[in-house]
């Protein structure tokens, strides 16, 4: 990732790593890039372990640029990244959020899946209609944000394990403005065993952060203006339609889980899945779990 970083045909940048009490030696990693703009610090504590959003509001603490990425470990940037929105930035004034087309690579670098093609400019609610509906790949390390407007809603949303974090806080940069997109592919994330979101034994801290994300969801849906048909249309439809993919994702995470943890999850948040819509109603292993 620092590679990439640092190979940005875009100079003008400051690359602040924050190391969270690694055991591994990051400082040395560091010195060896032998970059100025790499600013380093290393948290006294181990912060992300307990809570992950906690340690990226402490790193958007050093930011002192006007635009912010939020970059992981992992990844890698096409050297124009930076380039490219920043120059969105520039045309799009009163928008406050910018991303790209996105490729999912392997551990070996190698390609497993191109990202949809996106329209440049799309409202809050069309964006938020497209993910919602499954025609987006996109994580958190892929946006730009303008730091004072990030600052602004209080930084990145604080849930469990992260879990929709980066959905929650792309859409509260979004609303009112939309998000601007550039049409290469630009930015490359890694699909690996180590994500959290291929995790399964926090499933239910995960179902603790899909219950709040769904109450979030529906105070700022029923916070968003329509300015079109198009939008008036797919507002109406929004509601159920992220119901429904945040019920699939923790259906898919039980029927991965040990039995005990899935009786947890359905004795504490049951309500979610009473619907006939829903396909955890036909999973043999669920249905002498819930109450119906």
């Amino acid at each position: 990732m620092l590679d990439s970083l640092v190979s940005q045909t875009y100079s003008n940048i400051e690359i602040i790593v924050v190391d969270d009490d690694s055991p591994n030696n990051l400082r040395q990693i560091v010195d060896e890039i032998e970059d100025i703009r790499i600013k380093y610090h290393r948290n006294p504590i181990n912060i992300g372990g307990e809570n992950l959003v906690s340690n990226w509001n402490h790193v958007l603490e050093y930011a002192t640029g006007d635009l912010t990425v939020l970059a992981s470990d992992d990844d890698i940037y096409h050297p124009e990244f930076i380039s490219k929105l920043v120059d969105l930035s520039m045309r799009y004034p009163d928008v406050n959020v910018f991303h790209c087309r996105v490729g999912v690579i392997d551990e070996n670098n190698d390609p497993i899946y191109w990202g949809p093609s996106i329209a440049e400019y799309e409202t809050d609610i069309d964006f938020i209609y497209q993910r919602a509906i499954n025609r987006r790949t996109q994580v958190i390390s892929d946006f730009m944000f303008r730091t004072d407007a990030l600052r602004s809603i209080g930084g990145f949303v604080n849930f469990p394990k992260a879990w929709y974090s980066d959905e929650m806080t792309v859409y509260l940069m979004a609303k009112g403005h939309g998000v601007v997109c550039a049409q290469e592919t630009l930015f490359y994330w890694r699909s690996s065993r180590d994500n959290i979101s291929s995790l399964t034994s926090d499933v239910l801290l995960k179902a603790d952060a899909s219950n709040s994300y769904l109450r979030s969801m529906n105070e700022l849906l029923s916070s968003l203006i329509s300015t079109n048909d198009k939008d008036k249309f797919l507002l109406t439809r929004l509601k159920d339609n992220i119901r429904a993919a945040t019920v699939r994702q923790l259906i898919y995470d039980l029927s991965k889980s040990p039995f005990n943890v899935s009786r947890k999850v359905l004795s504490k948040y049951g309500n979610l899945f009473i619907s006939k819509d829903y396909a955890l109603l036909s999973v043999g292993k669920f249905r002498n779990l819930l109450k119906l």
